[in-house]
Protein backbone atom coordinates (compact mmCIF):
# COMPACT_ATOMS: atom_id res chain seq x y z
CA UNK A 1 0.00 0.00 0.00
CA UNK A 2 1.43 3.47 -0.89
CA UNK A 3 2.71 5.34 2.16
CA UNK A 4 0.52 8.36 1.44
CA UNK A 5 -2.66 6.29 1.60
CA UNK A 6 -1.42 4.48 4.70
CA UNK A 7 -0.58 7.76 6.45
CA UNK A 8 -3.95 9.36 5.62
CA UNK A 9 -5.92 6.27 6.66
CA UNK A 10 -4.04 5.96 9.96
CA UNK A 11 -4.60 9.66 10.65
CA UNK A 12 -8.34 9.25 10.07
CA UNK A 13 -8.48 6.28 12.44
CA UNK A 14 -6.50 8.13 15.12
CA UNK A 15 -8.65 11.27 14.90
CA UNK A 16 -11.78 9.11 15.04
CA UNK A 17 -10.60 7.57 18.31
CA UNK A 18 -9.77 11.03 19.65
CA UNK A 19 -13.30 12.17 18.80
CA UNK A 20 -14.71 9.13 20.60
CA UNK A 21 -12.75 10.01 23.75
CA UNK A 22 -13.93 13.62 23.66
CA UNK A 23 -17.53 12.52 23.07
CA UNK A 24 -17.26 10.31 26.15
CA UNK A 25 -15.92 13.27 28.16
CA UNK A 26 -18.75 15.54 27.06
CA UNK A 27 -21.36 12.88 27.83
CA UNK A 28 -19.95 12.66 31.37
CA UNK A 29 -19.34 16.37 31.98
CA UNK A 30 -21.89 16.29 34.82
CA UNK A 31 -20.98 12.82 36.13
CA UNK A 32 -19.69 12.97 39.71
CA UNK A 33 -16.10 11.75 40.04
CA UNK A 34 -15.59 11.12 36.31
CA UNK A 35 -11.96 11.16 35.11
CA UNK A 36 -11.21 12.77 31.75
CA UNK A 37 -10.05 10.52 28.89
CA UNK A 38 -7.65 11.45 26.11
CA UNK A 39 -6.50 9.42 23.12
CA UNK A 40 -2.73 9.22 22.86
CA UNK A 41 -0.98 9.17 19.53
CA UNK A 42 2.47 8.34 18.24
CA UNK A 43 4.40 7.58 15.06
CA UNK A 44 4.79 4.05 13.76
CA UNK A 45 8.56 4.47 13.69
CA UNK A 46 8.63 5.50 17.35
CA UNK A 47 6.40 2.60 18.37
CA UNK A 48 8.59 0.07 16.54
CA UNK A 49 11.69 1.54 18.15
CA UNK A 50 10.11 1.42 21.61
CA UNK A 51 8.93 -2.16 21.06
CA UNK A 52 12.07 -3.67 19.53
CA UNK A 53 14.74 -1.35 20.87
CA UNK A 54 16.96 1.13 19.11
CA UNK A 55 19.09 -1.71 17.79
CA UNK A 56 16.18 -3.60 16.28
CA UNK A 57 17.26 -3.05 12.70
CA UNK A 58 14.32 -1.02 11.37
CA UNK A 59 14.61 -0.46 7.63
CA UNK A 60 14.01 3.00 6.18
CA UNK A 61 11.88 5.32 8.30
CA UNK A 62 9.90 2.52 9.96
CA UNK A 63 6.60 3.43 8.37
CA UNK A 64 4.45 6.45 7.77
CA UNK A 65 1.72 8.21 9.66
CA UNK A 66 0.44 8.38 13.22
CA UNK A 67 -1.57 5.88 15.17
CA UNK A 68 -3.71 5.67 18.28
CA UNK A 69 -1.43 4.56 21.12
CA UNK A 70 -3.99 4.04 23.87
CA UNK A 71 -6.35 5.98 26.13
CA UNK A 72 -4.86 8.10 28.90
CA UNK A 73 -6.87 9.01 32.00
CA UNK A 74 -6.40 12.28 33.84
CA UNK A 75 -6.54 11.53 37.58
CA UNK A 76 -6.10 15.12 38.70
CA UNK A 77 -8.62 16.39 41.22
CA UNK A 78 -11.85 17.92 39.96
CA UNK A 79 -13.72 20.90 41.35
CA UNK A 80 -15.58 20.33 44.62
CA UNK A 81 -19.01 21.88 45.11
CA UNK A 82 -21.19 22.17 48.18
CA UNK A 83 -24.47 20.24 48.30
CA UNK A 84 -25.31 20.40 52.01
CA UNK A 85 -26.40 16.75 51.89
CA UNK A 86 -25.10 14.57 54.75
CA UNK A 87 -24.39 11.56 52.53
CA UNK A 88 -22.46 13.49 49.89
CA UNK A 89 -18.70 13.30 50.42
CA UNK A 90 -15.71 14.49 48.40
CA UNK A 91 -12.00 13.83 48.73
CA UNK A 92 -9.26 16.41 48.91
CA UNK A 93 -6.07 14.59 47.94
CA UNK A 94 -5.04 11.56 45.86
CA UNK A 95 -7.25 8.94 47.53
CA UNK A 96 -10.14 6.84 46.28
CA UNK A 97 -13.23 5.46 47.98
CA UNK A 98 -13.75 1.71 47.65
CA UNK A 99 -16.98 -0.02 46.60
CA UNK A 100 -17.92 -3.62 45.90
CA UNK A 101 -19.49 -4.24 42.49
CA UNK A 102 -22.23 -6.80 41.83
CA UNK A 103 -19.64 -9.26 40.50
CA UNK A 104 -17.72 -9.05 43.79
CA UNK A 105 -14.82 -7.02 42.44
CA UNK A 106 -13.58 -4.16 44.58
CA UNK A 107 -13.47 -0.90 42.61
CA UNK A 108 -11.99 2.52 43.23
CA UNK A 109 -13.94 5.73 42.73
CA UNK A 110 -14.01 9.43 43.51
CA UNK A 111 -17.81 9.48 43.26
CA UNK A 112 -19.11 10.24 46.73
CA UNK A 113 -22.88 10.53 46.19
CA UNK A 114 -24.02 7.96 48.77
CA UNK A 115 -27.41 6.59 49.77
CA UNK A 116 -28.79 3.93 52.12
CA UNK A 117 -30.32 0.76 50.65
CA UNK A 118 -33.12 -1.43 52.02
CA UNK A 119 -30.57 -3.35 54.11
CA UNK A 120 -29.39 -0.12 55.73
CA UNK A 121 -26.06 -0.41 53.93
CA UNK A 122 -24.24 2.68 52.77
CA UNK A 123 -24.09 2.40 48.98
CA UNK A 124 -22.75 4.42 46.07
CA UNK A 125 -23.73 4.59 42.41
CA UNK A 126 -25.49 1.47 41.05
CA UNK A 127 -26.30 0.44 44.63
CA UNK A 128 -22.79 -0.93 45.18
CA UNK A 129 -21.85 -1.14 48.89
CA UNK A 130 -19.27 1.35 50.10
CA UNK A 131 -16.45 -0.34 51.99
CA UNK A 132 -15.17 0.54 55.42
CA UNK A 133 -12.20 -0.92 57.25
CA UNK A 134 -14.12 -4.15 57.92
CA UNK A 135 -16.23 -4.43 54.77
CA UNK A 136 -19.66 -3.02 53.82
CA UNK A 137 -20.93 -0.30 56.13
CA UNK A 138 -24.30 -0.87 57.83
CA UNK A 139 -26.01 2.06 59.53
CA UNK A 140 -28.16 1.61 62.66
CA UNK A 141 -31.91 1.81 62.13
CA UNK A 142 -32.30 4.30 64.98
CA UNK A 143 -29.90 6.77 63.41
CA UNK A 144 -31.24 10.33 63.35
CA UNK A 145 -28.37 11.82 61.36
CA UNK A 146 -24.95 10.89 60.01
CA UNK A 147 -21.73 12.78 60.55
CA UNK A 148 -18.55 12.03 58.59
CA UNK A 149 -15.32 13.69 59.69
CA UNK A 150 -12.28 14.53 57.56
CA UNK A 151 -10.67 11.17 58.36
CA UNK A 152 -13.73 9.34 57.05
CA UNK A 153 -15.01 8.26 60.47
CA UNK A 154 -18.77 7.77 60.37
CA UNK A 155 -20.77 8.79 63.43
CA UNK A 156 -24.46 8.10 63.90
CA UNK A 157 -26.51 10.59 65.88
CA UNK A 158 -28.86 8.60 68.12
CA UNK A 159 -31.22 9.37 70.97
CA UNK A 160 -29.56 8.35 74.23
CA UNK A 161 -30.75 8.41 77.83
CA UNK A 162 -29.17 11.81 78.35
CA UNK A 163 -30.09 13.23 74.97
CA UNK A 164 -28.52 13.05 71.55
CA UNK A 165 -25.32 11.03 71.34
CA UNK A 166 -22.71 10.36 68.66
CA UNK A 167 -22.10 6.67 68.08
CA UNK A 168 -19.06 5.53 66.07
CA UNK A 169 -20.09 3.19 63.24
CA UNK A 170 -17.15 2.65 60.89
CA UNK A 171 -14.42 4.43 58.99
CA UNK A 172 -14.46 4.77 55.21
CA UNK A 173 -11.72 2.79 53.48
CA UNK A 174 -9.76 5.37 51.52
CA UNK A 175 -6.76 4.21 49.53
CA UNK A 176 -4.18 5.67 47.21
CA UNK A 177 -1.87 4.12 44.67
CA UNK A 178 1.86 3.73 44.82
CA UNK A 179 3.66 6.49 42.95
CA UNK A 180 3.56 6.08 39.18
CA UNK A 181 0.99 3.27 39.13
CA UNK A 182 -2.20 5.19 38.28
CA UNK A 183 -1.77 4.39 34.59
CA UNK A 184 -2.18 0.70 35.44
CA UNK A 185 -5.77 1.17 36.64
CA UNK A 186 -8.42 -0.40 34.42
CA UNK A 187 -11.49 1.84 33.98
CA UNK A 188 -14.98 0.39 34.07
CA UNK A 189 -16.59 3.56 32.75
CA UNK A 190 -14.43 6.53 33.72
CA UNK A 191 -16.09 6.75 37.13
CA UNK A 192 -15.10 3.38 38.61
CA UNK A 193 -11.72 1.69 38.28
CA UNK A 194 -10.33 -1.77 38.88
CA UNK A 195 -7.03 -1.78 40.76
CA UNK A 196 -5.86 -4.42 38.26
CA UNK A 197 -3.37 -5.83 40.75
CA UNK A 198 -1.87 -2.42 41.55
CA UNK A 199 -0.52 -2.06 45.08
CA UNK A 200 -2.90 -0.02 47.26
CA UNK A 201 -2.04 1.89 50.41
CA UNK A 202 -4.27 3.44 53.06
CA UNK A 203 -4.36 7.11 52.19
CA UNK A 204 -2.81 9.47 54.70
CA UNK A 205 -2.81 12.39 52.29
CA UNK A 206 -6.57 12.68 51.69
CA UNK A 207 -9.26 14.48 53.63
CA UNK A 208 -13.00 13.84 53.48
CA UNK A 209 -15.45 16.73 53.18
CA UNK A 210 -19.06 16.02 54.11
CA UNK A 211 -21.79 17.81 52.20
CA UNK A 212 -19.70 18.21 49.05
CA UNK A 213 -19.23 16.39 45.72
CA UNK A 214 -16.35 16.34 43.25
CA UNK A 215 -17.36 17.11 39.68
CA UNK A 216 -15.79 15.62 36.56
CA UNK A 217 -12.25 16.95 36.10
CA UNK A 218 -12.87 18.51 32.70
CA UNK A 219 -14.00 21.72 31.08
CA UNK A 220 -16.80 21.20 28.57
CA UNK A 221 -15.87 24.31 26.55
CA UNK A 222 -12.27 23.13 26.23
CA UNK A 223 -13.45 19.70 25.09
CA UNK A 224 -15.72 21.27 22.46
CA UNK A 225 -12.87 23.39 21.08
CA UNK A 226 -10.68 20.27 20.87
CA UNK A 227 -13.49 18.40 19.12
CA UNK A 228 -13.77 21.10 16.43
CA UNK A 229 -10.00 21.06 15.87
CA UNK A 230 -9.86 17.27 15.59
CA UNK A 231 -12.84 17.22 13.22
CA UNK A 232 -10.89 19.56 10.93
CA UNK A 233 -7.87 17.24 11.10
CA UNK A 234 -10.11 14.30 10.26
CA UNK A 235 -11.59 16.09 7.26
CA UNK A 236 -8.11 17.06 6.04
CA UNK A 237 -6.94 13.44 6.29
CA UNK A 238 -10.09 12.32 4.49
CA UNK A 239 -9.35 14.71 1.61
CA UNK A 240 -5.73 13.55 1.50
CA UNK A 241 -6.85 9.92 1.32
CA UNK A 242 -9.23 10.74 -1.52
CA UNK A 243 -6.47 12.58 -3.40
CA UNK A 244 -4.00 9.74 -2.89
CA UNK A 245 -6.58 7.26 -4.13
CA UNK A 246 -7.25 9.29 -7.29
CA UNK A 247 -3.50 9.62 -7.91
CA UNK A 248 -3.08 5.87 -7.56
CA UNK A 249 -5.92 5.24 -10.00
CA UNK A 250 -4.26 7.60 -12.49
CA UNK A 251 -0.95 5.75 -12.27
CA UNK A 252 -2.70 2.41 -12.70
CA UNK A 253 -4.44 3.64 -15.84
CA UNK A 254 -1.16 4.93 -17.34
CA UNK A 255 0.60 1.63 -16.63
CA UNK A 256 -2.33 -0.33 -18.05
CA UNK A 257 -2.19 1.65 -21.33
CA UNK A 258 1.59 1.37 -21.64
Amino acid sequence: MPKGIYAAASAMYTERRSLDAIAQNLANASTVGYRRAEALRGSFAQTLADTHGRNGGIDGDGGAGIHQAGIWRDYSQGTSRETGRDLDVSLDGPGFFMVQADDGETLLTRAGHLTVDDQNRLVGQHGWPVLGQDGPIVLPENSLAIQIDERGRILSVVQGDAGLENEFIEQLRIVELAAGSQEDLRPRNGQFFSSNGVELEDSVNSRVHQGRLEDANLNAVTELVKMITIQRHYEAAQKALSQQSRTGEGFSEIIHRA
